[in-house]
């Protein structure tokens, strides 16, 4: 009985519990660079961004960014 009462304690604490929308984005690129000097080189560029925001019950936004 006391297993049963502490998962539905657990199951109530937790259904007040805000969730966050959370993105994730990104890019990448390539390519091949010819100089004036005849100097030919490959070039890679990648960018992949995270944000999460959420509102709290007082109506104030908290966001996080973060840019790899």
């Amino acid at each position: 009985m006391k297993k049963v009462l502490f998962a539905s304690t657990a199951l109530v604490m937790t259904a007040g519990v805000a969730s966050a929308e959370v993105t994730l984005s990104g890019s990448a690129g390539m390519g091949v660079v010819n100089s004036t000097a005849g100097v030919t080189s490959v070039y890679t560029d990648y960018d992949l961004d995270a944000s999460a925001s959420v509102s709290t019950d007082g109506g104030i936004t908290l966001s996080a960014g973060y840019d790899i």
